[in-house]
């Protein structure tokens, strides 16, 4: 007979803590700026819990691989599988081509426990944002599984061969092990280390811990400083953190030892009475289903509105994230958890009813996956739109870019040398497909576009890096390759030579201030006149807009909706400082109010997705550019520099 640990309130009203924080941090309600937390406090509370069962089942006897998949399963499954489909029918009407394309594999994906694979193999310069991904949050759910799958045979090996002792030896050793890799990771591949499962393992060993830790609890005055200091290092992490903090790497310990100190103390603390109050053991009942719902109504309500939720809207996203989570948790959740009749509870009769309905959602999914979501739901005009291969476009990109980076000059032609990001790379593909490079010499250096600006002053480095630039803050790894990057372009010979020095990056609110400063470090290294380039993203992609829009007729006056705000603010900004030595893209897209360019003459798209050139983009939109004559290609050829000012 199975042995169940007795009921913890205080670790229900912990869930409720965990998913509040991880669903207001999505609706962006403030303070919860570190929200994402959530996660890993669930990780700790998973790995006290399961080590807990497992070890009181195998200490009584009582324990069965059988059992134990069976309860997991009917405790995640049904749920899951539930709101995975409903997720993948609603992206069907509502998504575009690509966008569906991506739901269809994360779907296939979820429902074999492998998202955090998928998310991770997506990640890269050009994956596209989590708010248009309904699934994303389905990768916590595969590490869990994971862990599910390989922590009995650990557990139980252990304990078979040498007790409580191996077991806990065990334990501290893989904690010290995945956090240790995790650090190695977070250099390496900070994706690998935020989605991977041997890299989040520590935080269930935390919890794990705990399980044997408990029995020498403390009592009291102690247990109360326990209690105390394990929810203001949660209740830390969950407002303090934000977008900038580097995670999980050091960051995350605080969190999971917080959790595991309040799971320690929680039973007798008094300060876990709010925790124990009916609306939290409410709350923490259906925080699965919570989970669960309320990131694909987020990334959905997002898609439709096309903008941030007001305020009103966002109440009214959460009012609909619990009347769904109520639904779900009561006639999926509990309903196959605790089936009413023998029948229903067979485990042979369960697992043959999910296998079906699994490989009923995966089907479809893996067909639209893998041909390349279902164009043939699109009108005729629209399916030739749709006919972009988009590998093939960002591949494109980077075809030229960066060249002959640290060598000189070796024409008499004119000398233009380009510094940034991708945004360098399409210009650098405009000026070729416009024919530029017959009589114009040119060379570029990249600059990431993590790395923010072309050159940070050495005053402002520190707040900069660690604060300002949200990317290089939360990897500090990419600190170096900006300064190197940045060293290189500064110094190289190509800039010193140049006739003209153009800066293209996708510049964000909060480097404004470096470019002048990246301009006056340049006018001291070489005497070549120095233009920027303004943004040119829009919120979707010509693809999608086409696809919104739903038909070809009207197109160009439906697109300018989607002129980005913040690329407008900023490109006023830099044309009140830089007068002609701005130079314009977003006008070359969108020339007129009321009418942006989606589609060339041949009706191939302009932007593969919401900030990128295609091949037939760039040559659209390069010929636009030369036919407006910019200052960077009528100024006049300058003498060969060797050396700045000579």
């Amino acid at each position: 007979m199975t042995t169940k640990p007795t009921y913890r309130p205080d670790v229900e009203g912990l869930r409720a803590v965990a998913v509040l924080a991880v669903l207001f941090y999505h609706v962006d309600i403030w303070p919860f700026t570190g929200g994402f937390v959530g996660v890993d406090i669930f990780f700790v509370i998973s790995g006290y819990l399961i080590t807990k069962i497992i070890l009181s089942e195998i200490e009584s006897g009582a324990f069965s691989f059988r059992e134990f998949y069976d309860r997991r399963m009917r405790r995640l499954l049904p749920a899951l599988l539930c709101t995975v489909a409903g997720t993948y029918l609603a992206g069907l009407f509502l998504f575009s081509i690509e966008d569906f394309t991506r739901l269809s594999g994360s779907t296939v994906t979820s429902l074999l426990g492998v998202s955090n694979f998928f998310f991770w193999r997506e990640a890269g310069y050009f994956d596209a944002k989590a708010i248009l991904k309904p699934l994303l949050h389905t990768w916590s759910l595969a590490v869990e599984f994971q862990f599910y799958l390989l922590s009995p045979a650990f557990t139980v090996a252990l304990f078979r061969w040498r007790g409580r002792p191996a077991l806990l030896t065990g334990t501290v050793l893989i904690a010290v092990l995945s956090f240790a890799a995790s650090l190695y990771m977070m250099r390496r591949n900070p994706s690998g280390a935020f989605f991977l499962t041997p890299f989040r393992v520590y935080e269930f060993a935390i919890g794990a811990l705990v399980a044997f830790a408990e029995s020498r609890r403390s009592s009291g005055l102690r247990l109360d400083a326990i209690y105390a200091c394990g929810l203001v290092a949660v209740l830390f992490s969950v407002f303090a953190f934000d977008e900038r903090t580097a995670f999980p790497k050091y960051a995350a310990l605080l969190p999971t030892i917080g959790t595991a100190l309040l799971i320690y103390a929680g039973p007798s603390a008094r300060g876990s009475w709010a925790l124990k109050t009916k609306p939290m053991q409410f709350l923490g009942s259906i925080s699965y289903s919570l989970y669960l719902v309320h990131w694909p109504l987020v990334v959905f309500t997002h898609y439709v509105l096309k903008r941030e939720p007001s305020s009103l809207e966002k109440v009214a996203l959460l009012v609909a994230t619990f009347i769904l989570s109520l639904i779900l948790h009561r006639y999926v959740e509990v309903a196959f958890r605790r089936p009413r009749t023998r029948q229903n509870a067979s485990p042979a009769l369960f697992n043959a009813v999910c296998a079906g309905a699994i490989a009923l959602v995966i089907a479809p999914a893996a067909h639209s996956w893998l041909t390349g979501g279902w164009v043939w739901r699109l009108p005729p005009a629209l399916q030739e739109v749709n006919k972009v291969d988009i590998a093939a476009s960002r591949d494109y990109v980077w075809s030229r870019h960066p060249k002959r980076q640290g060598d000189h000059f070796t024409t008499g032609k004119k000398r233009i040398f380009i510094v940034g990001d991708s945004q360098a790379a399409d210009l650098l593909n405009m000026l070729v497909e416009a024919g530029q490079d017959k009589s114009l010499e040119i060379a570029s250096a990249v600059v990431f576009h993590e790395c923010g600006a072309p050159f940070v002053a050495n005053a402002d480095e520190d707040a900069f890096w660690n604060s300002e630039n949200p990317m290089t803050a939360r990897n500090p790894n990419l600190k170096e390759q900006c300064r190197s990057q940045i060293s290189n372009a500064l110094n190289s010979a190509l800039l010193r030579e140049a006739d003209a020095v153009i800066l293209s990056m996708v510049w964000l609110p909060q480097n404004m201030k470096h470019i002048e400063n990246a301009i006056t470090e340049i006018k001291q290294r070489t005497a070549a006149d120095v233009y920027v380039t303004g943004r040119k993203d829009m919120l979707a992609s010509s693809i999608d807009i086409a696809n919104s829009n739903g038909k070809l007729e009207g197109l160009e006056a439906f697109a300018s909706q989607f002129m980005a705000p913040e690329a407008i603010g900023i490109n006023r900004a830099l044309k009140q400082k830089l007068g002609s030595h701005y130079i314009d893209l977003m006008s070359l897209l969108c020339p007129r109010k009321g009418f942006c360019h989606v589609l060339t003459d041949s009706q191939k798209p302009l932007l593969f997705d919401i900030g990128h050139l295609t091949k037939d983009g760039a040559a659209f939109v390069g010929a636009r550019l030369i036919e407006r004559k910019p200052a960077f290609l009528t100024q006049k050829k300058a003498e060969l520099r060797s050396t700045a000012g000579e």
